[in-house]
């Protein structure tokens, strides 16, 4: 069975960019990476006490458990957790979407039919599993992040899994606290440094990936990432209107 772990990045109200990612693999895989992330919590990095869980985003700003860490302890237990995913053997994807273009390109009969931004980017993300599980001809699970479990986001599951049961593959979901899980952890490792950069991609096209972010995806087993920008956004909304203008026919 391949094993996904998907976690969002970017869903707060300000945000430019909305990202969902995480870990792939088979059940040796994730266990051999749930074993090394539980000794990782217990010592994340010299000289600190042991957390509960591993938060990319209360680490990066010295939150919580984190607080008191300087700069370097900070990179230092990035660069720990990172190397879990990396020594482990799992597949890392990510899927990012700008939110300004979706709003402004996405209107009118176009809207109902692909809905908001993070819809479209988590529909991206699971299509892209249900590809995989194609390809290797496994049956495949997801878990998602407990607090993303929305009527909106089932949505967008339940069909695709349907169409994938209809073609015989075997589909399993649930959604998890990513506090109790540590693929889910990983996944937001993934999906924050996938985060961070395409925020930066939108305000630069020109801008490059930092040293954390562009390790994961050289280092990793394997990685795939994709990316929904304006010109991306356009071509999805004229593959629409061409459909409905074809069943008006």
């Amino acid at each position: 069975m391949l094993e996904f772990y998907l976690d969002d990045s970017g869903t707060h109200d300000e945000a430019t960019v909305t990202v969902w990612g995480g870990v792939v693999g088979y059940k040796h895989f994730m266990d051999r990476l749930t074993e090394a992330w539980h000794r990782q919590l217990a010592r994340p990095c010299e000289g600190k006490p042991p957390v509960n869980a591993f938060h990319s985003s209360h680490l990066a700003n010295g939150w919580g458990e984190y607080a008191g860490y300087n700069q370097a302890e900070r990179d230092l237990t990035r660069w720990n957790f990172r190397k879990i995913i990396v020594d482990t053997g799992v597949t890392i994807l990510a899927y990012g979407i700008s939110v300004k273009d979706w709003n402004q390109v996405v209107i009118g009969l176009a809207k109902q039919a692909l809905h908001s931004s993070e819809q479209a980017i988590f529909g991206q993300a699971v299509m892209a599993g249900l590809r995989a599980a194609k390809v290797e001809d496994q049956p495949i699970n997801f878990q998602f992040d407990a607090g993303r479990d929305t009527p909106e986001l089932r949505a967008v599951i339940r069909p695709s899994i349907e169409v994938a049961e209809a073609e015989g593959h075997d589909v399993s979901y649930g959604f998890s606290p990513v506090a109790a899980v540590p693929a889910l952890q990983a996944a937001d490792l993934v999906a924050h440094e996938t985060y961070q950069f395409f925020t930066e991609y939108l305000k630069n096209p020109k801008a490059k990936a930092g040293p954390h972010t562009r390790r994961l995806f050289e280092d990793a087993h394997d990685s795939a990432a994709g990316w929904l920008g304006r010109r991306q956004i356009k071509a999805m909304v004229t593959g629409i209107n061409r459909a409905r203008r074809r069943g008006e026919k």
